[in-house]
């Protein structure tokens, strides 16, 4: 179905090409004027203009992401600086974040009670890392943040599609519920095997053929008083 997709337009392009190429070479033929055959080869070279204009807008994805490639050096960065924040999260000790994740959503939530319960996700489909500061103040509020570094697909920059899971506090609960799956199409081109044959630019997916999920991580600032347990890290 993918594959008929991209290739109906293409195919209704070239019937159109070769339809009215033919029926102008019959009717300069039969006619033999060059004035008209001309008419024809310009009219011809318009309708097919138009419609694969409104075929591009009818087949094609509305929504287009205009990013740079990014290279194997610039990938292998990313995730390295992303472990070394996970990892420094897991220590007890959060470095800073800002250039390497997003916070891609907060929510706050009203609390006044003394417990909190963060439940295990490891069983399941969704399973961020959870970090917990303890404020110096009771606020009787509980902000959640959700931080993604980024998401690519083939050194293409994916990170703004990726949506939020969804966070509920219940009680005395809070409840971590998965994103909505997201799916992307793209298409990517490049040169020949005979131009790259003698060519001293490599192939760009054997340059750029790179994809990282990226790493996410929740971080929960609760009140002072508030008595956290379950799965996360208490982090500075």
């Amino acid at each position: 179905m993918t594959a008929l997709f991209f290739v109906l337009p293409i195919l209704v392009i070239i019937v159109l090409v070769v339809g009215i190429s033919t029926y102008a070479s019959k009717s300069s033929e039969k006619r033999h004027s060059s004035p008209q055959k001309k008419k024809w080869i310009v009219g011809g070279y318009v309708t097919v203009i138009v419609v694969a204009t409104v075929l591009s807008y009818t087949f094609f994805p509305a929504k287009k992401i205009d990013s740079t490639i990014m290279h194997r050096e610039e990938v292998k960065k990313q995730e390295d600086a992303e472990i070394a924040i996970i990892n420094s999260g897991m220590a007890g000790k959060l470095l800073e974040v800002e250039r390497v994740f997003t916070d891609k959503k907060t929510w706050t939530f009203s609390y006044n009670k003394r417990d909190l319960l963060i439940p295990n996700n490891d069983m399941q489909e969704y399973s961020p890392n959870v970090f917990v500061i303890s404020k110096p103040v009771d606020d009787n509020s509980v902000e959640v943040t959700h931080y993604m570094s980024k998401m690519i697909v083939g050194g293409i920059d994916f990170t703004e599609e990726k949506g939020s899971p969804e966070i509920l506090i219940n009680e005395e609960t809070l409840k971590i519920y998965a994103p909505e799956p997201v799916e992307v199409t793209f298409n990517k081109f490049t040169e020949g095997f005979a131009f790259n044959q003698f060519s001293e630019s490599k192939d760009m997916y054997s340059l750029n053929n790179l994809s990282t999920h990226g790493s996410e991580f929740l971080l929960i600032k609760v009140p002072k008083s508030v008595k956290v347990s379950g799965a996360f890290n208490y982090v500075k």
